[in-house]
């Protein structure tokens, strides 16, 4: 379902003077990509010290969005990753951040 979803046009990019974090909790692919992450961070946390290729796939897509507010719900919950595994957690910020905007920064 979560890949289904992870191609919908919500949000769209005429949105980008909004708040990020709002944007992205309240659209198609936010939800989505703050989904995947969650069940990423569920998924090591009861021992697993790897994600399932599926799971792992959809989060680097994510991270790589078009759009920063859905980049923005992952970014809010990257402590946590890094807590469990700090390579896969440093590969996904730089993922997030790495096209920008500056504003980015602020999640």
């Amino acid at each position: 379902m979560l890949v289904g979803l992870a191609s919908s046009a919500d949000p769209s990019l005429d949105r980008l003077d909004d708040d990020f974090r709002s944007v992205g909790i309240n659209s198609i692919r936010g939800i989505a990509a703050e989904a995947t992450i969650i069940m990423g961070i569920k998924w090591l946390k009861s021992g697993n010290s790897f994600l399932p290729d599926m799971l792992l796939a959809l989060l680097r897509r994510f991270a790589r969005d078009d759009h920063p507010a859905v980049r923005a719900t992952i970014l809010s919950h990257l402590a946590q990753l890094i807590h469990y595994t700090s390579e896969l957690g440093w590969e996904i910020f730089g993922a997030c951040v790495a096209n920008g905007p500056n504003k980015i920064w602020e999640y």
